[in-house]
C-alpha cells in the first residue's frame, strides 16, 4: 500500500502575508511530537554547540524544532547561486574561487577566528561567511525564521548605501517565498547539501539564523515555491520590525575588507595553487589555467601579498572583543548533555555525552518527518511502501532503521568562562 502525505501546502499564490503564514502553520502542527522531543526548551537568541563529524562544534540556532527553512525573494526568478549567474566561464568562476580561498586564508589570521573559534574547536563556515558578506559562492541563503525571509522578500537592498528600504510602491506588490524541508544534515539530496551556518566570528549569519543550500552548476533548487501579495504598509511594518534591517544586517570590519575583493586583479601563487588543487577541472592543466588567467588580466606570482588585517585593525578587534563583545557572544553559546545506554538489554542510561551531535539533530528531523507521514516527492518528503506486517528491524533489506533510545537534557546552559574567551 502506498501512502502519500504532503509536508507543505502545494505550490500556490496567497493574497496576503497572513494567509500565507496561516496555511504554513497548519502544516507545522504535523511535526509536533507531543512528547519527549517537544519538552526540550529552546531559548531564543542562543546557540547550542553541536558536534559535527569532524569533531568541530557547530553553533546551531537554539530555537529550531520544525524542519523548514525559508528563502525570500523580491522578484520571481529562478534562484541560482551567485557563482553561476550571468553565464560565467569556467575561468571566471575560478577567479571567484580564488577570492574565496584568499578570504579563508585572511580569516584564519583574524584574532577572534584564531584565538577563540579555532582554539575552542568551533566550526568556521568560510563559504557561508563569504556568501553573507557578498562574495560569489555556490550556495543559496536560507533562514529558519519565516519573518526574516519575508523581510528579505519585501524590503529592497541598495548596494551603494549597503542598506535596506521598504517598498513605497502604491497598490499591490508580489514577492516569492521558497520553503525547503530539512530531511537531515547527513547526506546530499539530489546533490543539494544543507548546512547550518549558525553563529560565526562575525554576527551577520547568526542574526539572520542562516542556513546554506549548495548547488552544482545548472542544478535546479528543490523546494516548494509560493508567491504572495503585500502592500507598502506590509513592507514598512517588516522594515520597522527589524529596525530598518539593522537587526539582521550589520556592517563591520569584514564588510569593508570584502569590498577590496570586488575588483581584485592580483593573487599570490599560493592562492592559485590551493584553488587549483580544490576546484580545477582535471581536463585543464595548471599551466593552461595560468595562461587563461593572464589573458583575463589576472596577475599571479609569488610577490603578490595575501590580504590581511593590519596591526591597528587587529589591536582594535582584540580590545573590542575583550571589553564587551566576548561576553555577549559567550553568554549566547550553550550546550546540553545527552545519555545513551551501553547495553540495549538494560534500562540504564549510563553513557554521558557533554554535547549533542549532528547525528542527534539529523535523527530528530527524520523522526518528525516519519511521524508526519510518508511523503511524496519534490524533495519535501520521502517515498516508500507501508508494510501491513510489522517490519523486521534486523532485516537489512527492509529499509527500516532502529533508532536507539537516548535521554536529552531539557534545558541548555552556558558553559564558557573568562579564560575560554579572553584573547591575550
Amino acid at each position: 500500500m502506498n501512502t502519500q502525505v504532503n509536508l507543505l501546502p502545494p505550490t500556490e499564490h496567497f493574497s496576503s502575508i497572513i494567509e500565507l503564514k496561516e496555511n504554513i502553520q497548519k502544516y507545522e502542527e504535523t511535526y509536533k511530537m507531543n512528547g519527549d522531543f517537544d519538552s526540550i526548551k529552546l531559548l531564543p537568541n542562543t546557540f547550542e554547540a553541536i558536534i559535527n563529524k569532524n569533531g568541530e562544534k557547530i553553533l546551531f540556532p537554539n530555537n529550531k524544532k520544525l524542519p523548514y527553512i525559508y528563502r525570500g525573494q523580491n522578484c520571481d526568478f529562478s534562484p541560482t547561486p551567485s557563482l553561476y549567474r550571468n553565464f560565467q566561464s569556467s575561468t571566471s568562476i575560478f577567479v571567484e574561487r580564488m577570492k574565496q580561498v584568499e578570504f579563508e586564508i585572511m580569516l584564519k589570521e583574524h584574532p577572534i577566528v584564531k584565538e577563540f573559534f579555532i582554539k575552542n574547536k568551533f566550526h568556521v563556515d568560510y563559504i557561508g561567511l563569504a556568501q553573507h558578506y557578498g562574495l560569489k559562492t555556490n550556495v543559496l541563503d536560507f533562514t529558519d525564521n519565516i519573518d526574516i525571509a519575508i523581510f528579505f522578500a519585501m524590503c529592497l537592498f541598495d548596494k551603494k548605501t549597503n542598506s535596506y528600504s521598504f517598498s513605497k510602491h502604491t497598490g499591490t506588490n508580489r514577492a516569492i517565498l521558497y520553503i525547503k524541508v530539512i530531511n537531515g544534515f547527513k547526506e546530499y539530496v539530489s546533490g543539494q547539501k544543507i548546512n547550518v551556518i549558525g553563529l560565526q566570528p562575525f554576527v551577520r549569519p547568526g542574526l539572520q539564523r542562516g542556513y546554506s543550500v549548495s548547488l552544482m552548476k545548472n542544478e535546479e533548487l528543490k523546494a516548494v515555491k509560493y508567491s504572495f501579495d503585500y502592500t507598502s504598509k506590509d513592507s514598512e511594518y517588516y522594515y520597522n520590525k527589524f529596525e530598518q534591517g539593522k537587526k539582521i544586517w550589520v556592517d563591520d570590519i569584514l564588510s569593508l575588507k570584502v569590498k577590496e575583493f570586488e575588483n581584485k586583479k592580483t593573487y599570490s601563487s599560493d592562492v592559485f595553487d590551493l584553488t587549483y588543487s580544490r576546484y580545477a577541472n582535471n581536463d585543464c592543466s595548471k599551466h593552461k589555467f595560468f595562461n587563461k588567467l593572464l589573458k583575463m588580466g589576472i596577475d599571479i606570482n609569488k610577490n603578490n601579498s595575501i590580504m590581511d588585517f593590519d596591526i591597528v585593525e587587529k589591536n582594535k578587534i582584540i580590545t573590542d572583543w575583550n571589553n564587551y563583545q566576548a561576553k555577549i557572544i559567550c553568554d549566547s553559546i550553550h550546550k546540553r548533555f545527552w545519555l545513551e545506554k551501553s547495553n540495549e538489554m538494560t534500562n540504564r542510561y549510563d553513557i554521558r555525552h557533554e554535547f549533542r551531535t549532528l547525528e542527534c539533530i539529523h535523527m530528530e528531523h527524520l523522526l518528525r518527518i516519519v511521524k508526519a507521514g510518508i511523503p511524496i516527492d519534490n524533495n519535501n518528503s520521502f517515498e516508500s511502501k507501508v508494510k501491513n506486517e510489522n517490519p523486521n528491524i534486523n532485516d537489512m533489506n527492509s529499509k527500516w532503521i532502529k533508532v536507539p533510545a537516548h535521554c536529552v537534557e531539557v534545558n541548555s546552559h552556558k558553559y564558557l568562562n573568562y579564560e575560554d574567551w579572553l584573547i591575550k
